[in-house]
């Protein structure tokens, strides 16, 4: 619980309570302008997470394809990239890599789309990582803490738990989690 408090409190920190995503009083809000300001200055220092992603490279590329996605909008408050694990025709696997750039957490999950023809279907997300090899979510993981030394593993008890009076990217009251603000609110 009190791991939970604390993390609650940065959320807070960069998300106020009780207004609407979106919308001009959000964009007024002292917490709203504080996350504003720390993507901007985290934008200018990517040299780090550039360093992971090469090293990460250096390791898996011969086998998978790696793609950053950070974009630092207010609804991602991370650095986001995708290994993409599909081995089978029809299927879409890929392994995302978050880092909080708020708080010293990363997240590392699994997502699988089924391809029917030219259309794909919603995601599935797995934390369990059941079609990703165990060893390349190991060499992640020992990379991720070997180039983010302070950060831990996100509590996975904590990924779907609402806060019901912070609203972010496209989740609404009652919809946003813990992991939507510490990471994204786009997840796929």
């Amino acid at each position: 619980m009190d791991e939970e408090n604390e993390i609650l409190k940065i959320i807070y920190k960069y998300y106020p309570k009780n207004k609407l995503t979106y919308t001009d009083s959000y964009y007024e809000t002292v917490e709203f302008n504080r996350l504003k300001i720390l993507l901007k200055n985290e934008e200018k220092q990517v040299v780090r997470w550039l360093n992971f992603i090469e090293f990460l490279r250096a390791k898996v590329f011969n086998n998978y394809k790696i793609v950053d996605w950070t974009q630092f909008f207010y609804y991602d408050a991370a650095y986001i990239c995708r290994l993409d694990c599909s081995k089978v025709e029809n299927e879409d696997i890929q392994l995302v890599i978050n880092i909080s750039v708020i708080s010293n957490y990363f997240s590392i999950y699994q997502t699988t789309k089924e391809r029917v023809g030219d259309l794909y279907m919603p995601s599935i997300i797995d934390r369990d990582f059941n079609k990703v090899p165990k060893e390349l979510v190991k060499i992640v993981i020992d990379e991720i803490k070997g180039s983010f030394k302070e950060y831990r593993i996100f509590p996975k008890v904590l990924v779907d738990k609402v806060i019901p009076d912070v609203s972010v990217g496209l989740k609404s009251f009652g919809e946003a989690t813990f992991f939507d603000c510490l990471f994204t609110s786009n997840v796929w």
